[in-house]
């Protein structure tokens, strides 16, 4: 089984800025989940430390 790889992004609180960029399996690791549940977790939070997740 593949998995696609995605880019997310940290995004300033207006959203007018790019803070970071990540793969789906640094962001995994950020947020201490395993890649699997990466898609279950986002749906429970919509942002690290206050900066919004969006994604591509």
């Amino acid at each position: 089984m593949s998995t696609r790889e995605e880019t997310y992004y940290l995004v300033s609180k207006d959203y007018s800025e790019i803070i970071k960029t990540l793969s789906s399996n640094e962001l995994a690791n950020l947020l201490n989940v395993k890649r699997e549940s990466l898609s279950y977790k986002l749906v429970k939070i919509k942002d690290f430390n206050g900066f919004p997740i969006a994604q591509e």
